[in-house]
């Protein structure tokens, strides 16, 4: 349930203040317990005239314990339905000193912040009801994330790409090696074509020559 903490800490000192003015005990238990407070609680007023406190009627402790309780409530019940404490502040309103009526005449006024009230209430409803539906968009969020960072594994080629850049400067290398060995065969070739020619130009002549030299 929604409090107003902020109100709950101003109205401590106002309850305090009410429980020392009219001596409401903490805990209410029992009529008879209520009936023995106030009758020894009456017993003491007279016999003390210097306590400084109000003379007070019979079951007007009762009351103050009543208006402490409602004061203790929940805010949204003094929000919603402040006529309760309005009544027995009207009752009890010849027994209190101005400073006190001055301080606990505001509680009536908090049907004015119904509306307000009225606006958290519907702002906490709405917020609780899209704890599941976040939670659900941020699971689908973390699987997507996941598939994601997979798929990104998969198609970033930079690896395979430099992989290939290395291999093509090979092949390159090895190309350039194949063109220079084809060339030097090539180089070969004709120089042993050249001397096949000039050995058989050497033949002839030779074939030619030996007549000359026969007996």
């Amino acid at each position: 349930m929604w409090k107003t903490h902020a109100f709950r800490r101003a109205l401590g000192p106002l309850l305090k203040q009410l429980d020392a003015e009219y001596d409401i005990p903490a805990e209410q238990t029992s009529t008879e317990e209520n009936t023995s407070e106030e009758t020894q609680s009456s017993q003491r007023d007279s016999s003390s005239g210097t306590s400084g406190k109000p003379p007070r009627e019979p079951g007007l402790t009762t009351v103050g314990f009543q208006e402490k309780a409602l004061l203790s409530s929940l805010t949204e019940t003094l929000v919603d339905d402040p006529e309760e404490v309005k009544s027995i502040l009207e009752d009890i309103q010849p027994h209190l000193p101005v400073t006190l009526q001055v301080k606990l005449w505001p509680v009536v006024t908090l049907s004015a912040y119904r509306s307000r009230v009225k606006l958290a209430r519907q702002r906490i409803s709405l917020r609780q009801a899209q704890l599941p539906l976040k939670a659900d968009i941020a699971d689908k969020c973390r699987w997507l994330n996941e598939k994601k960072a997979i798929l990104d594994a998969k198609t970033d080629t930079s690896v395979s790409t430099a992989e290939l850049e290395v291999l093509r400067k090979e092949l390159e290398a090895l190309e350039e090696r194949v063109r220079v060995t084809k060339q030097l065969i090539q180089d070969k070739e004709v120089l042993i074509a050249h001397s096949h020619e000039e050995a058989e130009g050497l033949k002839a002549e030779l074939k030619t020559d030996l007549p000359k030299f026969a007996p």
